[in-house]
């Protein structure tokens, strides 16, 4: 996130607090932490406030979730406008012998987050008037106490949570499920013991959640939850300072430039597990779950998300831009931000070595990103020793190859296929290419993760020492031509082949992201290298790029769904060809043209204009190109200059073709 999303604040010392979470629970002494004694004057002792959550037979919830239920007190529900559910009932228990106030807020569950949008909570104690969740408060009496009515002492009557999902919900939640419910119990002072003046010095006592670690080694475990605006629900400061997060629910909260974890001037936080997530500021833009501040974070499991994207990217891992310090992923789930990304601004990537990400498209279009200890293999060939890829293959068994998303192919990948095959789960670290040898056949990438290529690396891969188009090295320098700089993945069918069918489904693409690189590739001829070539390379998905683009044989259909595409060089999809029955869905091209700039060949300034969609399309119906819920991450036209344009679709004469002045967006 750019310096104005970037802290702007000291960060707060702590302030007393207690939460309890019923997956998570802490109970603490508050107030003085004082037990002395002097010379005529009385023992002094800090009073306690400590609170707990059990169910109707006084057992600790501790460590469990609540689940919805239904009138035949079964949790498999399905939630739809106007359904009702009530969650299981529970008390509050004031095990201290001060009097405390309490309120209870939603937070961590078992399924998707976003359905809670469409839901209105209620809550119902004993027989009393249900009322609004967000507006209860109530308050305990230590067991020395007198009850009240409005005042119980030592425990609550039971508590009973309903959840009803409005009747406008929409068709964005469909599909969307939630099983079990984390609730959190916020307590402090309530003004009912007296001092020498009376009960009125802690009418000011205030809820809070946040937690702060300026010096030692600690760990935390039971979580924490931001109420205000700019809050960071935990924090580290200092290089004397190392947190490690065991487990536990964390919510930097909303409203201001909230934040989840922040390690800042040094300090280390490992976290281990649990979940964490963040609202947004004022006017609903994202903010950071995980901040680095010149600290140092490790993350080797949990669960990362929010709901609140900054300008169409979601803020899940972040560094400060002039203080970055380290972020180091070595497992855990990010929802809708691959941690091989790094930051938005400074780039890089936080996944460490021998570790992949390995994605997952949800029903409700989220993908979710897992980093895993990976396995790492040079060649395609090597990763599937009984898989025939060469130019040769002659075979005609299908292939099925399942990666498990932890097969790493490092090096480029020129696979030739003459049957029907299926790749799923593999990571191609530089990038890959696959070509329909025979005709009938269909090539099917599913879950995979295509790392842009270097073509310096590529060509060592394939061997090519002669670099010129002599007798015998035509194929060959196509592909060192043609890939450029900075193709993840291109797929081909050879001359004479028809009927190819290519589905490329819920894959991830990862481009250089780098401003600085060359915004083109270079080319071979006769003599060899061309330095100041005008092949611009650098396209996620490529059809027919290799063959030089049209002369390859005639393509049956073609099918991209649920993929994601980040920080291309050049085109995101570039359709070269012209026949087949081209189909893009449900996928999301977050940025594209990342090294978008004018350029000079032989004294001629060259454009430099790049379209999320972009090829051929003939007039006369020899190929269809349908585009659906695709998300185009940046405005077009978002560079002035004429010879620097960012286009969502140009595709040959397809009437599709955007104007230059749509928005970034669903389309």
């Amino acid at each position: 996130m750019t310096n104005g999303k970037s802290l702007k604040r000291a960060l707060l010392s702590s302030a007393f607090s207690l939460i309890i979470c019923v997956a998570m629970l802490i109970g603490t002494t508050f107030a003085w932490f004082t037990d002395t004694a002097s010379t005529a004057v009385n023992k002094i002792q800090a009073g306690n406030l400590k609170v707990d959550i059990v169910d109707q037979n006084g057992n600790s919830l501790n460590g469990k979730s609540l689940s919805f239920r239904n009138v035949n007190n079964k949790t498999d529900i399905l939630w739809e406008p106007g359904a009702r559910f009530n969650l299981d009932s529970f008390k509050i228990v004031n095990k201290g012998n001060l009097a405390l106030k309490y309120k209870v807020i939603i937070s961590g569950i078992n399924g998707s987050a976003k359905l809670l949008e469409a839901i209105d909570f209620t809550v119902k104690i004993g027989d009393a008037a249900e009322a609004a969740l967000a507006d209860w408060e109530g308050v305990l009496l230590p067991e020395a106490a007198a009850a009240t009515d409005t005042m119980p002492v030592k425990e609550t009557k039971l508590i009973t949570i309903s959840g009803k999902m409005r009747e406008d919900a929409g068709n964005e939640y469909q599909g969307l499920s939630i099983g079990g419910i984390c609730i959190t119990v916020l307590a402090t002072q309530y003004t009912y013991e007296n001092d020498s003046i009376g009960n009125t010095y802690d009418r000011e006592a205030a809820y809070k959640g946040t937690q702060e670690f300026t010096s030692g080694t600690h760990t935390l475990g039971n979580g924490g939850i931001g109420l205000q605006s700019n809050d960071i629900a935990v924090k580290a400061i200092g290089a004397d300072t190392k947190l490690t997060i065991t487990g536990g629910y964390y919510d930097g909260g909303k409203g201001g430039n909230n934040i989840c974890v922040a390690a800042a001037n040094g300090a280390e936080v490992i976290i281990k597990d649990g979940t964490f997530t963040v609202g947004g500021d004022a006017t609903g833009l994202g903010n950071s779950v995980i901040y680095s501040v010149g600290g140092n974070i490790t993350i080797e499991g949990g669960f990362f998300y929010t709901d609140h994207s900054y300008r169409g990217k979601y803020y899940v891992l972040n560094q400060q831009n002039n203080n970055p310090g380290t972020i180091t992923v070595k497992g855990g789930t990010f929802v809708n931000y691959n941690p091989a990304n790094g930051d938005d601004y400074l780039g890089g990537n936080f996944v460490a070595d021998g570790y992949t990400v390995i994605s997952e498209t949800k029903a409700n279009g989220d993908v979710w990103y897992t980093v895993v200890a990976e396995k790492k293999f040079s060649t395609v060939e090597e990763a599937f020793s009984d898989v025939d890829f060469g130019y040769g293959t002659t075979s005609t068994e299908p292939v099925s190859i399942d990666g498990k998303g932890v097969t790493v192919i490092e090096k480029w990948t020129d696979a030739w296929v003459n049957s029907d095959t299926t790749i799923k789960g593999v990571t191609f670290k530089n990038g890959a290419s696959f070509t329909a040898k025979n005709s009938n056949i269909t090539i099917t990438l599913e879950n995979c993760t295509f790392y842009a290529c270097n073509q310096d690396a590529t060509i060592a891969a394939l061997g090519i020492t002669d670099k010129t188009t002599g007798a015998g090295n035509n194929g060959r320098n196509n592909i060192a031509t043609n890939t450029g700089a900075g193709m993840c993945l291109n797929l081909e069918q050879e001359n004479g082949t028809s009927g190819v069918k290519l589905i490329v489904k819920n894959c991830t693409f990862i481009g250089e992201n780098n401003k600085e690189l060359p915004v083109y590739g270079d080319k071979y001829d006769n003599s060899g290298k061309v330095t100041d070539s005008y092949k611009k390379r650098g396209h996620a998905i490529a059809l027919n790029a290799i063959s030089g683009g049209g002369t390859a044989g005639v393509l049956d259909s073609m099918l991209i769904d649920g993929c994601v595409i980040d920080g291309v060089r050049g085109n995101a999809i570039q359709l070269y060809g012209k026949t087949g029955d081209i189909t893009v869905k449900n996928t999301k091209i977050n940025s594209w043209g990342i090294n978008n700039g004018a350029y000079t060949v032989n004294g001629t300034v060259k454009d430099a204009n790049s379209a999320a969609i972009r090829g051929d399309f003939p007039v006369g119906g020899e190929r269809s190109l349908t585009i659906s819920n695709v998300y185009f991450g940046m405005d077009e036209d978002t560079v002035t200059d004429s010879l620097h344009k960012i286009n969502h679709v140009n595709v040959g004469a397809f009437s599709g073709n955007t104007d230059g002045t749509r928005k970034a967006g669903t389309y």
